[in-house]
């Protein structure tokens, strides 16, 4: 699931919710990542996998992102 959330003009840290169906498997692993773009771009993203919801992992989670190449 991709889900955009516009700037709007504010600078880091930007917080974000995502919503998800009701239908979250307890055997599965779900992450999450994160990309900042301009222009179209990529120029930021998540270099490592961020775990969440099961097996244990949080439900908050804080994201960081390092310049792309």
């Amino acid at each position: 699931m991709e889900c955009l959330i516009p700037t709007e003009g504010r600078q880091v840290p930007i917080s974000f919710n995502v919503f998800l169906p009701e239908s979250i498997n307890s055997h599965h692993y779900y992450s999450v990542g994160a990309e900042i773009l301009i222009g179209g771009k990529v120029w930021f993203r998540t270099t490592k996998v961020t775990l969440v919801l099961t097996h244990g992992n949080p439900s908050e989670v804080h994201l960081v992102l390092s310049r792309a190449s």
